[in-house]
Parts: structure tokens; sequence; C-alpha cells
């Protein structure tokens, strides 16, 4: 998906966006739908600490590809958002390693 496609289509996210974006959004997106952790995690087999560490953008948990779909169709967001939104994430940790 073209990223400025997405910016223009989701116009509160800033052109740079932040390696916390990604949790902040989710959850976010959970809120608005009136869903809680546990019955999210319920709905997508996906562990409920999980992804609060994920939305609390826990150092360490990069969400998958996998992860992205499920959470893409349970929050009635587009794949193509989430995988951009990720960039950030792993750009930052990855600079984390190579720091070490």
């Amino acid at each position: 998906m073209d990223r400025k496609r997405i910016f223009k289509s989701h116009p509160f996210l800033p052109n740079r966006v932040p390696d916390t974006a990604i949790g902040h959004y989710l959850k976010t997106k959970r809120l608005e739908l009136d869903l809680g952790v546990r019955e999210l995690g319920r709905q997508i087999n996906i562990d409920a600490t999980y992804l609060s560490s994920l939305e609390r953008n826990k150092h360490g948990y990069i969400p998958s590809n996998k992860t992205l779909r499920k959470l893409s169709g349970a929050l009635n967001i587009e794949f193509d958002l989430l995988k951009e939104l990720r960039k950030p994430l792993i750009k930052s940790r990855m600079e984390k390693y190579e720091e070490d």
C-alpha cells in the first residue's frame, strides 16, 4: 500500500510515525469497538497478556503478519496500515540491537 495514501486516509497519523504508534492505534480501535483485551484475545485466539504488551509497546514485542491479520479482521483495520505502523517499531528495535 502506498504510504501517502495511508496517511491521507488516516489524517491523525503524523508524517513521521513514532515506534509507539501501532500500540496506541490498536488500543484506540479496540476501545472504539468497546472490546476488552481479554474479549479481543478470545475472539482472535491470542493471549490477552500479549495483546496488552503490544498496546503498551513493551520492549521486544513485534507483532507477526499472522497476528496483524487477526487484529486487522477483528478491529476492522486495513492490514497494510498495520504493517506500515509496525515499520518504525521494527526499525527502533533493530537500532537497539545494533547498539549492543
